[in-house]
């Protein structure tokens, strides 16, 4: 059974989903707000089959003063599915300066990888934190692509709300992670990642609200 499809199952079972989850892929994109006020953009691109998928994100963040600029952020990650299972992951982070970075790729039944200096392995299957695939919803653990790290997580189901997109309102089930990871998440029907919101280090809420 093709990767994508595998990972849809399993949440479909876990009540997320309907059976019209189970098409391939398409584009995500999203504009980021700070408080309700645009500062950037959150791109997923997929590429090649099920089976074996390519998803490249970009992530571009701008906060100004005066019309200057006076914060960036930069991220982009690149990842390589499959038949359900992560091969390799790259990942580059700018911060406002402070350059971070993460390299890894599978070893058997271990991902292997290196990030800002230090080597890590975790054995199986693991999810980036990267959010568009809805397997994610499964685990207990993701690799935190900011951190280089595995953060142990507990993701719940908090129910269908209405989400409000730019273009249109949609139903969406909204699941809540806490843990070493505190931040909401929301997928449609189709398990489609549409929304995104948790609090910046400098307590404002950064929202990620779907254009498609």
């Amino acid at each position: 059974m093709p990767s994508y499809r595998s990972a849809l199952i399993g949440a479909l079972f876990a009540g997320a989903l309907s059976a019209e989850a189970l098409a391939a892929p398409s584009n995500i994109n999203f504009t980021v707000e700070r408080d309700g006020k645009p500062i950037g953009t959150y791109t997923t691109r997929f590429s090649g089959s099920e089976a074996n998928l390519n998803v490249s994100v970009d992530m571009r963040l701008r906060a100004r003063f005066l019309g200057i600029p006076v914060y960036r952020f930069n991220y982009s990650a690149n990842e390589r599915w499959s038949n359900g299972t992560l091969q390799a992951l790259e990942v580059d982070l700018n911060n406002n300066g402070e350059k971070k970075d993460l390299a890894g790729k599978r070893q058997g039944n271990k991902f292997v990888w290196t990030a800002n200096g230090e080597n890590r392995s975790v054995s199986g299957n693991i999810f980036p934190s990267n959010h568009w695939n809805p397997g994610v919803l499964q685990q207990r653990r993701v690799l935190n692509t900011l951190t280089g790290k595995i953060s142990n997580v507990s993701i719940r189901n908090r129910g269908t709300e209405q989400l409000q997109c730019e273009n249109r309102t949609i139903n969406a089930t909204r699941y809540q992670y806490t843990g070493q990871i505190d931040t909401e998440a929301w997928y449609d029907s189709r398990g489609r990642w549409v929304g995104l919101r948790f609090k910046a280090q400098d307590g404002s809420t950064i929202f990620f609200r779907c254009k498609g």
